[in-house]
């Protein structure tokens, strides 16, 4: 057993007492698919390589009014920080709506825009710059001159990303001990394999896919991710769910679900915030609704769960995984 893992486990059950040996909870929580405490700023910001280039990010971040270069509210700092990866020549902006949910609940949001019109996009040095994205942020934080000066709460890192950006945030997290969650909507196989980066992942990821994805067949790319990967890990399935549902209108040659867009974006905001939280903030408080019976009653996500525990004796049963798909 990896050390990392003897330690996740001696927090987990740690946790499971703390909760109570029937499971109960009292922890009373917002819908985090509503708007957090904040307002969502964003602004431009250059990021350099360690070859000399520079790229472009989006960084979205708590503000005291919505919208482009807004003041930025440090009522809440150090804030946790996440890097997000864009879909396959899918503009930044298509995001805008779950990148603001993000900020308004006490997030920087990192959104490189690199590798944005490369018909052959380079997976792996897509990956390497959210990595440089956190060094940005690490270093901002420790420069006086920056007003990110003392903000960025750097011991607790994520990464995130939809289809493309989703399997280069696998080959990123991978490679980088800082992360400390991992979130994926629908993403895809990449070059090289981000299916077989996913045991040197040591973070808890959650894998989040639409069961009608026409796009990225999800049996063949996160069924796979999610068995390839070690625990604690998730694969929540959003029945209905289609590849483009995660934007927030489509582009050229989308695919459509059942499920209309503004629900699934719902569950993807809901889903986002309550498993961050839990790992960046963090909040132990949310254990039952990422681990335990809670994250199963959702009628419109079927749930493939390990956390890496066995829920054994009876009285952890209301902490063990849901169902399977």
């Amino acid at each position: 057993m990896s050390t990392h893992n003897a330690v996740w486990i001696s927090m987990t059950c740690l946790l499971a007492l703390l909760l109570g040996v029937h499971g109960q909870s009292t922890a009373v929580h917002a819908d985090l698919a509503d708007p957090g405490p904040f307002s969502a700023g964003w602004q431009m910001v250059t990021i350099p390589r360690p070859n000399g280039q520079t790229f472009t990010s989006q960084l979205y971040y708590p503000a005291t009014t919505a919208g482009n270069g807004t003041p930025y509210d440090g009522s809440g700092a150090p804030y946790p920080a996440v890097t997000f990866g864009h879909g396959f020549m899918v503009p930044p902006k298509f995001y805008r709506s779950t990148l603001e949910h993000l900020a308004s609940h006490g997030y920087l949001v990192v959104v490189p825009e690199s590798y944005l019109t490369f018909l052959f996009p380079s997976h792996q040095g897509f990956g390497e710059d959210f990595r440089y994205s956190l060094d940005f942020l690490e270093s901002e934080n420790a420069n006086p001159a920056s007003w990110l000066f003392g903000q960025v709460d750097t011991a607790h890192f994520g990464m995130a990303g939809h289809s493309m950006g989703g399997g280069s945030s696998i080959l990123a997290a991978a490679a980088d001990s800082r992360v400390r969650a991992l979130i994926t909507l629908a993403a895809a196989e990449t070059i090289p394999s981000a299916i077989a980066q996913m045991p040197n992942i040591s973070a808890p990821v959650r894998l989040i896919t639409g069961d009608q994805d026409g796009i990225v067949n999800w049996q063949n790319n996160t069924q796979a991710m999610y068995n390839a990967g070690r625990p604690p890990r998730q694969l929540l399935l959003i029945l209905g769910g289609c590849h483009c549902g995660f934007l927030d209108s489509n582009i050229p040659f989308c695919d459509s679900g059942s499920l209309p867009r503004s629900e699934q974006l719902e569950i993807t905001r809901r889903e986002m915030v309550t498993f961050f939280d839990l790992y960046l903030k963090p909040d132990s408080g949310l254990w039952r609704e990422v681990w335990g019976p809670e994250q199963a009653d959702d009628p419109q996500v079927a749930l493939q769960s390990d956390p890496g525990i066995d829920p054994s004796p009876a009285s952890y049963a209301g902490l063990g995984a849901g169902p399977g798909v």
